[in-house]
C-alpha cells in the first residue's frame, strides 16, 4: 500500500520498495509490522506530505 492522506495502495514486496528508498525512510528500522495489521514504512514526498508505504498482514 501507498498511502497519502488516507488512499492506500499495497504493494506486495515492501522491503523491495525500502531498499530502492533507504535514505528517504523517516523511522529507523522500519519497515516493521504495525498493530494495525500492516507491514509499513512511511517517507515523506518533497512537499512535505507523509507518505506510508506497505502491506497488509494477517492477524497474529
Amino acid at each position: 500500500m501507498v498511502q497519502i492522506g488516507r488512499k492506500p495502495l499495497y504493494v506486495e514486496d515492501v522491503d523491495a520498495v525500502a531498499a530502492q528508498v533507504r535514505e528517504l525512510i523517516i523511522q529507523p528500522g522500519t519497515p516493521q509490522a504495525m498493530p494495525w495489521g500492516t507491514y509499513e514504512f512511511a517517507v515523506s514526498d518533497p512537499t512535505g506530505v507523509l507518505v506510508r508505504i506497505g502491506r497488509a498482514i494477517s492477524a497474529g
